[in-house]
């Protein structure tokens, strides 16, 4: 429902389209290992079937890697890959992951590491973010175009604006103090009763609870993201793991994220100073969130226009796209990709390259 697992292929497809693309592996910097880890994975309740096909697909990745001259060469230093879920990498790659921990993996979520007891804490700093794919519709181009000049908010009337349902007291508590805010637009939907807010009729009926469940996602997804179209301020709370699919929504729609996830580190964060187009309030004291929200609107133009500057770079697209203008744009996210991969490993790059 949420479209982070399709990360990896949205990268694989930005990267065949983009000009920065080399088809000719002497003059390359960087390989990119095109697996979709992700959308391989098969889980506890997938039929026997499946596991066998996700172990052969990784099994061929590695004997892949092993074979492979240019991978050989630098012992995979040089080799992109992609993990678009915070499970065990050593689930979603099997017998390949050895060779793929070798290389620079762009992770959703760049704080997770897994050790003998699981999933642990980490900020070892190794690896890059790489952005969720969160679609791009021409409301959202027009609604991320147009908002800030003037300081009446760009014509969006809701100063903060969130929608979820009441799954930890991190929420329970930022609303609560965004609750003396004026202009907000807050929802939290009790947990339990989430499921029963809708009520499915003419194509819904006959689908079972898993299917309800995933239409009903779906249709919450849909109506949040309008709504934020109308918002200056995106609250975007710590979840279970640091990262989270609201900061790449908010930052689609035009709407300036409000962290509040201290561990939380967006992509391209050595590219693109988080502090320059996002405003964070301390996750253990959700109660200052009125006066950092109250702050941040006073600067409101300056944060708006720096999100601006930064959306492009933080927004994967499927292929090629076309502005109102007609004109193809440039995959500015695959660009700012491979600078920040610069950026932060230059050591790691391919040696003499023409």
């Amino acid at each position: 429902a949420h479209n982070q697992y399709i990360s990896e292929y949205a990268l694989h497809r930005a990267l065949l389209a983009s000009p920065l693309r080399e088809l000719d592996p002497t003059r390359a910097h960087w390989f990119f290992v095109p697996f979709y880890s992700r959308l391989a994975y098969a889980n506890k309740a997938s039929p026997p079937s499946e596991f066998a096909q996700q172990r052969a697909l990784t099994d061929a990745l590695a004997r892949c890697l092993t074979a492979s001259p240019w991978y050989r060469r630098s012992r995979g230093a040089d080799h992109l890959s992609t993990i678009s879920s915070t499970r065990d990498p050593a689930q979603l790659y099997g017998a390949a992951w050895p060779l793929v921990q070798k290389g620079l993996v762009l992770r959703i979520d760049n704080d997770v590491r897994y050790g003998a007891r699981g999933m642990v804490r980490s900020a070892d700093g190794q690896g890059l973010v790489l952005p969720y794919y969160v679609p791009s519709f021409v409301e959202d181009e027009a609604a991320a175009a147009g908002g800030g000049a003037g300081g009446d908010g760009g014509g969006r009337p809701h100063s903060v604006c969130f929608f979820g349902s009441d799954t930890n007291p991190l929420r329970r508590a930022a609303l609560r103090a965004l609750s003396s805010v004026s202009r907000t637009r807050l929802q939290l939907v009790p947990k339990e009763g989430a499921r029963r807010q809708q009520r499915f009729g003419g194509p819904h009926i006959g689908l079972n609870a898993s299917a309800r469940a995933v239409v009903e996602a779906r249709a919450l997804t849909a109506r949040s993201r309008r709504a934020m179209r109308g918002c200056q301020l995106c609250l975007v709370p710590a979840g279970i793991t640091p990262s989270s699919r609201r900061f790449y929504e908010a930052v689609v729609a035009g709407c300036i994220p409000l962290l509040l996830a201290d561990r939380f580190e967006p992509a391209l964060a050595a590219l693109l100073p988080v502090e320059t187009y996002t405003v964070r309030a301390r996750q253990k004291r959700p109660e200052e969130l009125p006066a950092v929200v109250a702050k941040a609107l006073r600067r409101y133009d300056e944060l708006a226009a720096a999100l601006r500057a930064a959306r492009p770079a933080l927004v994967l697209p499927l292929g090629l796209r076309a502005p109102p203008g007609g004109e193809v744009v440039a995959h500015d996210a695959v660009v700012a990709l491979v600078a920040e991969a610069y950026r932060r490993y230059p050591r790691r790059a391919a040696k003499g390259c023409g």
